[in-house]
Protein backbone atom coordinates (compact mmCIF):
# COMPACT_ATOMS: atom_id res chain seq x y z
CA UNK A 1 0.00 0.00 0.00
CA UNK A 2 1.11 3.49 -0.57
CA UNK A 3 0.60 6.51 1.18
CA UNK A 4 -1.72 9.10 -0.60
CA UNK A 5 -3.47 12.25 0.48
CA UNK A 6 -6.85 10.22 -0.11
CA UNK A 7 -5.63 7.21 1.69
CA UNK A 8 -8.15 7.41 4.92
CA UNK A 9 -7.43 4.20 6.28
CA UNK A 10 -3.57 4.89 7.19
CA UNK A 11 -3.04 6.33 10.47
CA UNK A 12 -0.11 7.55 12.59
CA UNK A 13 1.96 6.42 14.13
CA UNK A 14 2.48 3.85 11.24
CA UNK A 15 4.48 0.75 12.33
CA UNK A 16 6.97 -0.58 9.82
CA UNK A 17 8.58 -4.05 9.73
CA UNK A 18 12.01 -3.59 8.87
CA UNK A 19 14.73 -5.48 8.20
CA UNK A 20 17.35 -4.48 10.67
CA UNK A 21 20.30 -6.73 9.64
CA UNK A 22 20.42 -5.94 6.51
CA UNK A 23 20.03 -2.39 7.68
CA UNK A 24 22.95 -2.72 9.37
CA UNK A 25 25.08 -4.45 7.26
CA UNK A 26 24.65 -1.57 4.81
CA UNK A 27 24.90 0.95 7.59
CA UNK A 28 28.29 -0.74 8.62
CA UNK A 29 29.32 -1.07 4.88
CA UNK A 30 28.95 2.94 4.52
CA UNK A 31 31.13 3.04 7.67
CA UNK A 32 33.84 1.22 6.75
CA UNK A 33 33.73 3.16 2.83
CA UNK A 34 33.88 6.76 4.90
CA UNK A 35 36.50 5.27 7.06
CA UNK A 36 38.68 4.12 4.73
CA UNK A 37 38.52 0.46 5.40
CA UNK A 38 39.02 -1.27 2.27
CA UNK A 39 37.26 -4.21 1.27
CA UNK A 40 39.26 -7.58 1.31
CA UNK A 41 38.70 -10.36 -1.09
CA UNK A 42 36.88 -13.72 0.75
CA UNK A 43 38.67 -15.91 -0.93
CA UNK A 44 42.09 -14.42 0.69
CA UNK A 45 40.31 -13.97 4.01
CA UNK A 46 38.80 -15.89 6.92
CA UNK A 47 34.96 -16.11 7.54
CA UNK A 48 34.19 -13.87 10.32
CA UNK A 49 30.74 -13.66 11.60
CA UNK A 50 29.12 -10.34 10.97
CA UNK A 51 28.64 -8.18 13.55
CA UNK A 52 29.44 -5.15 14.31
CA UNK A 53 32.94 -3.36 13.74
CA UNK A 54 35.87 -5.84 14.17
CA UNK A 55 38.61 -5.00 16.13
CA UNK A 56 41.51 -5.34 13.29
CA UNK A 57 39.26 -2.36 11.46
CA UNK A 58 39.33 -0.27 14.57
CA UNK A 59 43.53 -1.10 15.00
CA UNK A 60 43.68 -0.27 11.07
CA UNK A 61 42.06 2.50 11.06
CA UNK A 62 43.71 4.34 14.69
CA UNK A 63 47.06 3.52 12.70
CA UNK A 64 45.64 5.19 9.27
CA UNK A 65 44.74 7.89 11.39
CA UNK A 66 47.85 8.11 13.55
CA UNK A 67 50.34 7.92 10.23
CA UNK A 68 47.90 10.87 8.40
CA UNK A 69 48.50 13.32 11.92
CA UNK A 70 52.28 12.49 12.37
CA UNK A 71 52.67 13.62 8.71
CA UNK A 72 50.67 16.49 9.19
CA UNK A 73 52.36 17.50 12.08
CA UNK A 74 55.64 17.19 10.02
CA UNK A 75 54.32 19.27 7.35
CA UNK A 76 53.32 22.36 9.84
CA UNK A 77 57.06 21.92 11.48
CA UNK A 78 59.01 22.02 7.96
CA UNK A 79 56.35 24.70 7.14
CA UNK A 80 57.17 27.11 10.19
CA UNK A 81 60.76 26.28 10.01
CA UNK A 82 61.12 27.45 6.51
CA UNK A 83 58.97 31.07 7.55
CA UNK A 84 61.45 30.94 10.56
CA UNK A 85 64.48 30.94 8.31
CA UNK A 86 63.35 33.27 5.43
CA UNK A 87 62.60 36.12 8.46
CA UNK A 88 65.64 37.30 10.12
CA UNK A 89 64.25 39.56 12.71
CA UNK A 90 61.84 37.28 13.96
CA UNK A 91 61.17 36.92 17.64
CA UNK A 92 60.06 33.70 19.60
CA UNK A 93 59.57 33.38 23.22
CA UNK A 94 61.47 30.28 25.11
CA UNK A 95 57.78 28.82 25.58
CA UNK A 96 57.56 28.53 21.63
CA UNK A 97 61.00 27.48 21.13
CA UNK A 98 60.28 24.57 23.87
CA UNK A 99 57.11 23.65 22.10
CA UNK A 100 58.98 23.54 18.63
CA UNK A 101 61.46 21.26 20.30
CA UNK A 102 58.99 19.00 22.71
CA UNK A 103 57.35 18.62 18.68
CA UNK A 104 60.09 17.28 16.53
CA UNK A 105 60.91 14.90 19.40
CA UNK A 106 57.47 13.57 19.35
CA UNK A 107 57.80 13.02 16.07
CA UNK A 108 61.23 11.95 15.89
CA UNK A 109 60.01 9.16 18.33
CA UNK A 110 57.01 8.09 16.31
CA UNK A 111 58.78 7.07 13.47
CA UNK A 112 61.35 4.89 15.27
Amino acid sequence: NYITPNNTNFKFPAKIDLDMERISGIWLGQLRSLLGVKTVNVRNALQLPAVGVRSWEIDYQKRFRSQENILEARRTLQSLSSLLSQISNIVITEEIARRFEVSLDAIGDSLR
